[in-house]
């Protein structure tokens, strides 16, 4: 390509990325700011273009995985805590795809690939020291990679943990040492260090249910750095993307959420946790993510414009518990994001003073689509704030509905007049103050009673 068509490109791209950031604004899960990553938070088949030279096509793009890497970690300063390698996977072409640095992006394997090739992979894991693991679905096996010097190299391959063979696996994660692989074809789950010595297998037979084609599954330790609550759970989808399972400690099934609870058609397909040990699913058929608390019971659906996002069918997720960073793969891209939150169905009523015990009382009630700090007040008829009834109180996800009351400094300050109430919510990560949200109820006009 000639130098002039270079340039075009370029500044072609820089419009591109410019119009991709716009008109696009959500809650629950945000788009970042310019100036965060410059805007870029969509990649597309023209911003890989761009980066392989037309070289490689997002055919059918798959599991994801970010974490921070300790070798392209700076110890001496906070400021690069947030910059993170993320590997993604493309079934279609069995690439691996991932970021070197914030301006350079690497491939690996593919399906004639130099090192190795991979049949139709469809999950990555890893670890921050630089190991790497892809469930190589139509070989059987899983394979283990390194990243040294901005490079992904192969580490060798898992046909068979001690005496199990693996039949078509689709998830693996790994933490502390273990890694976790899906073995669908088997209905099991294989634990292994490593080096694949075999630890433990769980399934098919889990407290009298038969676990049944598991094919994604994420961990939460006790011992997860970035983890609200001391907890252990392994998150595992199953039966066709209809089942999504809570597994407790000693292997105990603790939750199970089915699909038919929210929908009829549509399926879960890839699942990660945040910093509280919510479950985030993604749904291709519906162009959602379902959000779960940490009890598997039903928060929301994002997606379908819903506070203005939309995605794509979307696939693979990945999350920075730390910072809320999230990464979603698409039919044709990728997409990244930051977790924020909403509220939703806010209604206030039977405002009230109490005037002989020199207090004020509101009905409230309102859907919390994640922790938060929150700011519970009155305005007047002038937009001026008039009265607190709650105050950088931290509130849990899910459906919040009470009977509010607080002291009135004046027994008749509120008298004659009518009143908006106000629910201002900030999440929790780093990036709360950018993430501020706010709802209002309609207008309140105080009985004295």
């Amino acid at each position: 390509m000639r130098l002039k068509e270079l340039v075009l490109l370029l500044i072609f791209s820089i419009a591109v990325l410019f119009l991709t950031m716009m008109g696009e604004s959500g809650s629950t899960l945000a788009v970042p700011p310019w100036t965060h990553y410059s805007g870029m938070h969509r990649a597309t088949q023209f911003h890989l273009d761009i980066h392989s030279g037309y070289g490689e096509k997002f055919e059918d793009p798959q599991g994801i995985f970010c974490v921070k890497m300790d070798c392209r970690d700076d110890h001496a300063t906070r400021d690069d805590d947030d910059e993170l390698s993320v590997f993604g996977l493309d079934r279609g072409s069995g690439t691996l795809i991932y970021n070197r640095s914030s301006s350079s992006i690497g491939f690996a394997g593919g399906k004639n690939g130099t090192d190795f090739s991979m049949n139709s992979p469809r999950d990555v894991c890893g670890d921050r020291k630089g190991d790497l693991f892809i469930a190589d679905t139509g070989n059987d096996r899983v394979v283990r990679l390194r990243y040294e010097d901005d490079e992904v190299r192969y580490a060798g391959e898992m046909r068979s943990i001690g005496n199990y063979d693996l039949s078509g696996p689709m998830g693996v994660d790994a933490c502390d040492g273990l890694l976790y692989v899906a073995d669908t074809g088997n209905d099991r789950i294989i634990v292994a260090r490593f080096d694949g010595t075999p630890v433990k297998v769980i399934g098919p037979e889990i407290s009298g249910t038969r676990m049944c084609r598991p094919s994604s599954l994420r961990l939460v330790f006790k011992e997860d750095e970035w983890l609200y609550y001391s907890d252990y759970f392994i998150a595992v989808i199953d039966s066709f993307g209809r089942r999504l399972w809570k597994i407790g400690e000693n292997d105990s099934k603790t939750i199970v959420a089915r699909y038919d609870a929210i929908g009829a058609s549509g399926y879960f397909d890839h699942l990660d946790c945040d910093y509280y040990g919510s479950f985030y699913v993604t749904d291709p058929e519906n162009d959602v993510i379902h959000k779960y608390d940490r009890n598997l019971r039903y928060i929301t659906a994002i997606g379908g414009n819903r506070g203005g996002i939309s995605f794509d069918q979307p696939r693979g997720i990945s999350i920075f518990r730390r910072f809320g960073q999230l990464f979603v793969t698409e039919r044709r891209g990728a997409r990244y994001l930051w977790v924020g939150t909403d509220i939703d169905d806010l209604e206030a009523s039977d405002l009230a003073i109490l005037s002989g015990e020199g207090k004020c009382r509101v009905q409230v009630s309102f859907l919390l689509t994640e922790y938060s700090i929150l700011d519970v007040y009155l305005t007047d008829e002038d937009g001026k704030t008039a009265l607190y009834f709650m105050k950088d109180y931290l509130l849990p996800e899910g459906r919040f509905h009470k009977i509010l009351e607080t002291r009135l400094p004046e027994r008749e300050m509120l008298a004659n007049c009518k009143f908006t109430l106000v629910v201002l919510a900030k999440p929790t990560y780093s990036s709360g103050e950018l993430l501020m949200i706010s709802k209002k109820s309609g207008p309140l006009t105080p009985s004295i009673r």
